[in-house]
């Protein structure tokens, strides 16, 4: 190492803060991150060091605090101190050498992943990228997971969810949506007159008055693969979800 004055670049490319790749080759824990230090001490005079990424320049020192994911997905803070400030670097490095020499363990497990234990306590765990890379699962694991769900939650056109909900109301289907998530539905989109509620006499106005039956109606419940009556006379509002009429 040797000192200098040159000026760090940011890289185009940068990983995000909250991600963290291992490394067992460094004996430091580096960031290009300032947002994430909690204690943090300048330099007086930045130092050029050697890195697999090549030269970067080392600007700070400090110390920052994680909250993985452990056992059973519970969140735990780990504390990393000495942790380097190099602004040209493009991603977080956790050192495994750094924290063997706090007295924690770093356990390579077939069918359970790379774990960071100390004593007997898991107090990390991490998953493997498509370049083959591991890094710390954190909070924002869960998060990310979630979000892809609803990502992937498409809209589809009303009369899809019409005919899903068992025929039920435009109007309806479109309070259901607000009350749910995962539930799209494309805008500009309408039921119009089904066919399937024409012919089981579904389209008719909305009455209160109890409903009536013929005696081939009523009889039709009776046999296989016939007519199910449902009770749609009456608008869905949150606090009638529980109730009879719905079950």
């Amino acid at each position: 190492m040797m000192a200098t004055l040159a000026t760090a670049e940011v890289p185009k490319r940068q990983s995000g803060p909250q991600i963290w790749y291992t490394d067992s080759g460094t004996s430091d824990h580096f960031s290009p991150h300032r947002d994430v230090f909690k204690t943090f001490h300048k330099l007086d005079k930045p130092i050029v060091i050697e890195t697999a990424e090549g030269t970067v320049i080392k600007v700070g020192v400090g110390s920052v605090t994680l909250t993985l994911l452990g056992k059973e997905d519970l969140e735990t803070n780990l504390q990393l101190n000495g942790v380097i400030y190099a602004p040209s670097m493009s991603m977080n490095l956790f050192s495994l050498m750094a924290i063997y020499d706090k007295g924690y363990e770093t356990r390579m497990t077939p069918g359970y992943g790379v774990r960071v234990f100390h004593g007997e306590e898991l107090v990390a765990t991490m998953t493997r990228t498509a370049g083959g890379l591991f890094r710390l699962r954190t909070p924002t694991d869960s998060f990310r997971y979630a979000a892809q769900v609803l990502e992937k939650t498409s809209e589809l056109d009303i009369n899809i969810w019409h005919r899903r909900m068992g025929h039920l109301g435009e109007d309806n289907v479109m309070k259901l949506a607000k009350m749910v998530d995962g539930m799209g539905i494309k805008v500009r989109t309408t039921v119009g007159v089904s066919e399937a509620c024409l012919e089981e006499n579904q389209h008719r106005q909305l009455s209160y008055q109890p409903a009536t039956r013929t005696k081939d109606q009523g009889a039709a419940r009776t046999y296989p693969q016939r007519s199910v009556w449902t009770d749609q006379s009456n608008d869905i509002r949150r606090n009638q979800l529980l109730s009879p009429l719905y079950q």
